[in-house]
């Protein structure tokens, strides 16, 4: 039988990030209909609100929505529903985005940080371990963890200082783990091995190219994997997670990256947690940022 959508609940799940905002429409916690769409960051807040507002409009047109869940990168006053700042949207501050919603849309919402959405997302999609941290591997390195069942809110594990005076950050501070594990990172690791800087190149450039047997390639996610295990080794004797699970677009390297990462994390931990690449991937963020509410979040 055919749903119709009009006399059906749905609920929305959006994941902003520094690049790509990314939509589901969700009934239950599968993603019945996606859109990616540019993170138009250059906008201040409410120019970047009414474009997101048109963007959800247009998106849900047919479908009855509930509620609305947001995980958006940066640190969020989760119970008001502020971004009071992210480094990788810069012209966003003290952004007031669960009010901006409510009163646009008339549809209960919440928000939180990206990569606590992402960590709740697979914390409901393993169901099986209290302790589970998420890296996300992106334009930026979101943290989300879980320890005893319970969400540290807005942890900034991407910007702990991986190497004193190292990289500059986008958030002004230099050696941060962002620096050396978000693209900007890989990229500059790429210029340094190239010895030039190669106009269009990209992660999943770099990443064909490993594939296809670039010695070059190979040697830059070899030394994206060495500091991605240092990175975990820090998360793993910190915390003691039963798992480590590696989400967005830099995960996508797959097991090339663990060749060269648990080596690593084993050599620096005294017990090694497993390390997975997300199932989820970019739906993690999604799932979670719906299920906060019953996560014990919303405000």
């Amino acid at each position: 039988m055919k749903i119709k959508k009009d006399h059906c609940s749905f609920s929305l799940g959006i994941d902003i990030g520094g690049t790509n905002i990314k939509m589901g429409i969700v009934k239950g916690n599968k993603i019945i209909k996606k859109k990616i769409l540019k993170t138009e960051k250059d906008l201040p807040n409410k120019e970047f609100g009414k474009y997101l507002i048109n963007a959800i409009r247009d998106f849900i047109k047919g479908y009855k929505i509930e509620k609305i869940g947001i995980g958006i990168a940066g640190y969020v006053d989760y119970q008001q529903g502020v971004l009071k700042f992210s480094p990788n949207l810069p012209q966003l501050k003290n952004f007031f985005l669960k009010n901006f919603i409510n009163e646009n849309l008339k549809i209960k919402t919440f928000v939180l940080n990206d990569a606590d959405a992402a960590a709740i997302g697979e914390y409901f999609y393993h169901r099986k371990y209290r302790n589970l941290i998420t890296l996300t591997l992106g334009t930026g390195v979101g943290s989300g963890i879980i320890i005893n069942n319970k969400l540290i809110y807005n942890s900034e594990f991407g910007h702990t200082i991986l190497i004193p005076n190292g990289f500059l950050c986008s958030c002004g501070k230099r050696g941060c783990v962002e620096s050396y594990l978000g693209s900007s990172g890989i990229l500059r690791f790429a210029e340094n091995l190239y010895k030039r800087k190669i106009k269009g190149l990209t992660p999943k450039i770099i990443f064909k190219k490993a594939k296809a047997g670039d010695k070059i390639a190979l040697a830059i996610i070899k030394k994206y994997g060495f500091y991605l295990g240092i990175a975990l080794s820090n998360l793993a004797n910190i915390f003691n997670p039963e798992i480590i699970i590696l989400n967005g677009g830099l995960s996508n390297m797959g097991n090339l990256l663990l060749k060269f990462t648990k080596p690593v994390l084993k050599e620096n931990t005294f017990y090694q947690p497993k390390v997975h690449i997300s199932n989820l991937k970019t739906n993690a963020g999604i799932i979670g940022a719906l299920n906060f509410d019953s996560f014990g979040g919303g405000g």
